[in-house]
């Protein structure tokens, strides 16, 4: 699909655009080649999860109850840009989205340290650098969002 959505954004880009419109399909350009990241990164937290359960590192509930919220501001997020596609993001969008790149910031530390606390306290190593990873990966979503976000300005 990305090779579908560039090939026929560079098809516009060839005839005489005016300078809005030659703005909006290099954003749309940016977008795409920032989304298939964001996909390949999706699948690269579903790997995961498989080799988690696949290892028995399966993650107990109140690390699950930790995500959740996490995952909440990517999804929140991504909803943001999903309105964002179809028009001009307002200051409320943008202001929105510093915010919750900040707050999944603060997040993944807090969850990054709890991971390192559960190993030293002997917890099991494997498992717990498994949720390391995916926090990581989790919070990097967040970047591809806000990069996707900032690009439009």
């Amino acid at each position: 699909m990305r090779d579908e959505l560039s090939g026929f954004l560079i098809e516009c880009s060839r005839v005489k655009l005016n300078p809005g419109s030659e703005s909006r399909v290099s954003y749309l350009l940016h977008v795409i080649v920032t989304l298939e990241a964001m996909s390949d990164e999706c699948y690269s937290i579903s790997r995961l999860l498989e080799k988690s359960v696949e290892k028995d590192h399966v993650f107990k509930t109140k690390e699950m109850g930790e995500l959740v919220p996490y995952i909440g501001q990517v999804e929140e997020f991504l909803a943001i840009l999903e309105n964002q596609l179809s028009r001009t993001p307002s200051e409320i969008d943008r202001n929105r989205a510093s915010e919750l790149e900040s707050n999944i910031d603060k997040t993944r530390k807090k969850l990054h340290k709890l991971g390192r606390k559960r190993i030293e306290a002997g917890k099991n190593v494997k498992t717990e650098l498994l949720f390391i990873e995916l926090v990581r990966r989790i919070e990097r979503l967040g970047d591809y969002c806000f990069e996707i976000s900032e690009a439009y300005r």
